[in-house]
């Protein structure tokens, strides 16, 4: 805990955490709009349960859509 921060409860901390993930998931979508909207032909990819390290966590994924980008080139 930081010092001077406020002890919560627990139902606290949960409502706290809830409105930090609400938060990451507009800033993502704003994001994300942001990209497609600003990159003509840009494709966004989501893989469901990926780490911050992407290309450790899920390498699979992360080539079969790399080699379907370079694919797609002219």
């Amino acid at each position: 805990m930081m010092p001077g921060a406020p002890k919560l409860t627990d139902l606290e901390q949960q409502a706290a955490a809830e409105r930090v993930v609400a938060l990451a998931a507009r800033t993502r979508k704003y994001h994300e709009d942001t990209f497609r909207a600003g990159v003509k032909d840009s494709r966004v990819v989501e893989i469901a349960g990926a780490s911050h390290y992407i290309f450790r966590s899920n390498e699979a994924d992360v080539l079969r859509e790399i080699r379907a980008f370079l694919k797609a080139l002219p």
